[in-house]
Order: structure tokens, then sequence, then C-alpha cells
């Protein structure tokens, strides 16, 4: 789904004022976390509730692997780690951990997941005013 907006024209020799059209992708709703754990358990003979704890475990191994400075890789699934910028410093010397901006979480998809991606169709949808996605209720 996409919208096209009206943006300032960034081109090189644009002039001041100048304008184009882009497309910018939307999403239905947002799945909640519950859905989610309720639909694996659909697929398979793990109950809701274990398939939460092992997400939520999931997620805790994550963090304290990042954590280390691991990358995180989750087979066909993809792939986080963790990445930051600096300011910068005159001299090596004058380099320390402070000059460090806030971390990122960088997720590289598998393949089945960039495949979705490379075959994805767009559905032009009406324009509103800066609508957000609609929020599952039982989130």
């Amino acid at each position: 789904m996409y919208q096209v907006v009206q943006r300032r024209d960034m081109r090189k020799g644009a002039l001041e004022g100048d304008t184009l059209y882009y497309g910018m992708t939307k999403t239905r709703s947002i799945i909640s976390f519950d859905k989610i754990t309720e639909a694996i358990a659909r697929m398979s003979t793990a109950s809701s509730g274990d398939t939460r704890l092992v997400l939520k475990s999931l997620c805790t191994v994550m963090q304290d692997e990042l954590d280390r400075g691991n990358t995180v890789e989750l087979g066909d699934f993809g792939r986080f780690r963790m990445t930051a910028g600096s300011t910068g410093a005159a001299s090596e010397e004058d380099f320390h951990s402070g000059l460090f901006k806030k971390g990122h979480v960088i997720f590289t998809p598998g393949k089945p997941l960039k495949e979705v991606c490379a075959g994805i169709s767009f559905e032009k949808v009406k324009k509103t005013a800066d609508v957000e996605p609609e929020v599952d209720p039982e989130a």
C-alpha cells in the first residue's frame, strides 16, 4: 500500500520551492505480540503461552548477545547487529568511548524475507491526514 506525497525537490540544481511527488509506503495495521503467538501456536504443538515464553526469552538472549558485540543469526529469518556512529576527534589519542552516539540495531533479512520484498506489489490508497496504522485492540 502506498500514498503519493509532495516533498521538496532534493536533486542537484533544484530551485528553492521546487517539489516532486513520491510514493510513501503505508501499513494496514500493527499485529500484536499476542496475535503472533496465537498464530504460531496454531501452526505448532506449542501453546500460545509456550510460544510467548520462547519469544520473550529470545529477546532477552538477543539483548545479551548484542550487548556483548555479537551478531545474532536466526537462520532463514535473518541477522541482527548493533551499530553506532561517533563524533570525530582531532587525533586517535583524543578519541574516547564517550564520543559514540546512540546505538542502533540493524536487521538484515534472510532469503525468504528478501524474496517477499522482491515480489511485493503496490496498491494506491486514499491519502489520509497523518493517520497511524490500526493497532490491534488486544495489543
